[in-house]
């Protein structure tokens, strides 16, 4: 339900005053947030105070990108979940930026797993790097075991050269 709706339902009138399109568009948009994070939608909701909780919806699209989620993929859950209905993106939008994508060939897939990494495997792979070490080293058993050995020792204060404490 989206926060017009909300509001409208909280009022308790019988005239639907919001657009019942747009509200479709939210209630598209919070499913897929809900799914992405295998949330119940009601954490989404003060229920008591009839509120939406935009700051949770917004703390949880920040997120995506870091959990390798295309920039395409969370500006356009961001167009669905606009709090305001007016701006909110229209069911006509949505196709449009969707054909438009698809025929100008910048259609990014949702996720992009190597592409685009989270910024916490940007710091690992970076910190591998500094050590010398490959980050791909940690895929199998034995070359995990002796990776791991070797990080372990370059973490020490030995190996970063300070000798013994």
């Amino acid at each position: 339900m989206s926060p017009t709706a909300l509001n409208e339902f909280e009022r308790n009138t019988m005239e639907t005053k919001y657009n019942e399109v747009k509200n479709d568009i939210w209630g598209a948009g919070i499913t897929v947030l809900c799914s992405l994070f295998n949330e119940d939608f009601a954490k989404y909701y003060d229920w008591d105070r009839c509120m939406v909780r935009l700051d949770l919806i917004k703390n949880r699209l920040m997120k995506l990108e870091d959990f390798g989620f295309s920039r395409q993929f969370v500006s356009v859950l961001e167009k669905m979940l606009e709090p305001d209905e007016k701006r909110r993106v229209s069911l006509h939008e949505l196709v449009n930026l969707y054909e438009r994508a698809k025929s100008t060939g910048n259609f990014t897939p949702i996720l992009i797993p190597e592409v685009n990494k989270t910024r916490k495997q940007e710091q690992n792979d970076n910190q591998y790097k500094d050590m010398g070490l490959n980050s791909g080293q940690f895929k199998s058993g034995h070359q995990n075991q002796q990776s791991q050995s070797q990080l372990q020792s370059l973490r020490s204060p030995e190996g970063m050269g300070m000798g013994k404490e």
